[in-house]
Formats: structure tokens, sequence, C-alpha cells
């Protein structure tokens, strides 16, 4: 369906046998459609009639039917960004999916009829949200999220005539800062007393905690992603980041597009190769992280091992936020302090821009001690 913009011109034209019938150009619909007729005022009622009936077909839609067919195999919006070189992962789509199933289609604004959803039927959507989620305001931001994705889509279709999200954005809301890691509990986890099940876990978290990967990049690395070589210059190989897992049985690229080559640490690398000795499979396709059979480690072995781990090494993860992501901010608030570039340290953990740097820079008291003691000195 599409919405009517402007109406379109009668175009005559002529067929095979000589007749001269009229035709009329409707974008989104049809590139022509026969009226049929070859008389001229014939012709235009016949297209007022059909622009009429598109009319009522399209008010006519709620809400929750328009939204169907959203987030599944056949989703327009995923669809169309896949047919403009983008992508949307199968985790994405499914958690979306269940945004729509729990909270936008069990509202009363899904029986709102598509062309008559108003900014006041979202924010008073908002505002019943808000009472049901009471803090989970994350949670709130993506049910909105998930609405606003219908109807840009709906937008872009022509399917709607204006933007009910217009003048609104996400919910703000104190967010909490995640935990990092100590020194002293880092060369615990993988030096002195190392609390991991088996060699699995400890060389994924490892490539986590020296090389500040994501989750997805670990599970998706093969043999073929890994080049130990020895040298003199203090780091033993090359890791490839060139792929991450998605969720399910779906890989693709990285999470920023950006494929990675990144020399190994003598720790890293050490592990690595004493993962590769005793791996039943080295066919280069065969993940590092994975069963015999060839399937990769997935969420659950990720979460499990790692609070396993954690509680044997007495670190309390709920009350400093700590999670297995927090490797990654450790490592760049650590490299941040000791490297003066900070573009260096970008590179190295595959940043782009300042901004999300900082996002993941937590200095804490320790870390500011020189520049207390710099600060004692402008007054000694």
């Amino acid at each position: 369906m599409a919405g009517i913009k402007k109406e379109p011109k009668l175009i005559k034209r002529t067929n095979r046998e000589g007749w001269h019938f009229y035709y009329y150009d409707k974008a989104g619909v049809r590139k022509l459609v026969s009226t049929g007729e070859t008389v001229r005022h014939k012709a235009e009622a016949m297209k007022r009639e059909f622009l009429a009936s598109l009319e009522k077909e399209k008010i006519s839609i709620r809400l929750r039917d328009y939204a169907a067919h959203f987030f599944t195999a056949e989703c327009p919006h995923r669809r169309r960004l896949r047919d403009e070189g983008k992508s949307v992962t199968a985790r994405h789509n499914k958690n979306q999916r269940i945004w729509l199933e729990n909270y936008i289609k069990k509202d009363p604004i899904s029986n709102i009829f598509l062309n008559d959803l108003t900014r006041a039927d979202v924010i008073d959507f908002r505002s019943r949200l808000k009472n049901k989620l009471g803090e989970k305001m994350n949670t709130l931001n993506k049910v909105m999220e998930t609405l606003k994705v219908i109807t840009n889509e709906a937008l872009i279709r022509e399917d709607m005539d204006r933007d009910p999200f217009k003048g609104i954005g996400p919910t703000k809301y104190e967010k909490i800062q995640a935990g990092i890691f100590t020194m002293e509990e880092l060369n615990t986890l993988f030096v002195k007393n190392p609390p991991w099940q088996d060699i699995f876990d400890y060389t994924a978290f490892l490539i986590a905690a020296t090389l500040g990967r994501r989750r997805g990049e670990i599970l998706a690395l093969r043999w073929q992603h890994v080049d130990l070589d020895e040298d003199k210059k203090g780091w033993m190989g090359v890791i490839h980041i060139h792929e991450a897992w998605k969720g399910g049985e779906e890989y693709g690229g990285t999470k920023t597009g950006v494929k990675l080559d990144i020399p190994l640490p003598r720790i890293t690398a050490a592990a690595i190769a004493k993962l590769k000795e005793e791996a039943l499979n080295k066919n280069p396709d065969m993940f590092l992280f994975g069963y015999p059979e060839g399937k990769a480690f997935g969420e659950t072995w990720w979460r499990k091992r790692f609070l396993k781990a954690m509680d044997k090494a007495e670190i309390d993860v709920e009350s400093r936020h700590l999670k297995p992501h927090s490797f990654r901010h450790t490592l760049n608030t650590i490299l941040r302090e000791r490297i003066k570039d900070p573009a260096l340290v970008r590179a190295y953990l595959g940043w782009t821009n300042e901004r999300t740097q900082d996002g993941y820079t937590h200095f804490q008291i320790e870390h500011l001690q020189k520049e207390a003691e710099a600060v004692d000195g402008l007054f000694g």
C-alpha cells in the first residue's frame, strides 16, 4: 500500500492494434495502470474510483495489522535495508519482535488506524509503558524505538501522511557506569591463580582482556584467523578480526564493519598455541571455541563460564556492574593511562572516533594519583 501524495496524470498510449487507451501512473503501486477507456472523461472517472479505493484501504488498516510482518522473515524494514547493502542481525530482529508482541500489540495503541496515529497517541503510549515498566528505562526506550521503526518504514513507503514521532526523543535516565577490573584482579584471573574451568574459557576471556575484543568477535574466531609466528618485537603473531557471531547460526562483519589485524601479546599467543595443541580438529574453518563436530560455543557457554570464574575468584560482579564486556572497558582505561596518543589505543581496539572511546574510559581514584601529586607540586 502507498499513501497518496500527488494525483497521477493520465497518459495516452497506443496498443499494437492501433487503439488509443488512457493509463495513469501511480508510483509505488504500479508503473502504469490501464483505465480500459478510450475517452478521456471516462478515464478520469475510472482513475478517481481507483484512488478512492486506495484511500479506503489505506485508512482502514490498524497498527497491529500493519505491523504483522515486521521483524519476521518477511519483514519489509529488514528487506529494504538488505537491498540497500545494510543489515539487521537475527538477534536484534528477534528482540524487536518480542518488544512488539509483549508491549505494543498488548496496548490500545495497536488498535488505532495507522493514518490516524498522532504524537499524542505516542506520548500516551509512552506514559502507559513507563507505568508498566517502572525503572526499566532501557527497555522503555527499546520498545519505543521498535514502534518508531514501524512508523518510519510506513513514512518511507508513503503509507502514512505524517510522522507521529516528530519532536519526541528517547527518555533520558541515569545510566549505570560499567565497572572495570583492577590490575590485581587481572593478574589473579590470568596469571597467579586462574579460576577458569579449562583452556577454552581461559583463552577466550584472555583475548577479551588483552585485545579488548567483543564476545561476537571471539566466538567467531576460526583457526584461519590466527597466525602464530614468534617475533623479536615482543609479540608472537597476528589475530585477524574479520567477522562476528550475530546470534544463532548467523555470522557477519564486525560491529563497525572494519576488519582488524592485531599483533598478539606473548601471553595471549602462548594460550592460543596451547589451545591449538589440544584441539581435536585444527581445520582452518574450525572455530577456536567450539565443539569437535564444528559448532561454536554460544551465549550460554560464554555467560556461565564467566560467572563461574568470577564466583571462584570471589569477585563481586553484581555490585560493581562487571560483565565480560568490562574487559574492553578495563583495557581501554589502562592503555589510555599509559599510552600518550589515544589514537593508537583507538586503533588497537577498533574505534574510529573519540566519543566512543570516552564512553569506555573510567578513570578511578588510583588512576588519578599522579594528577593529584602534580597539583600538590603547584603549591610546594
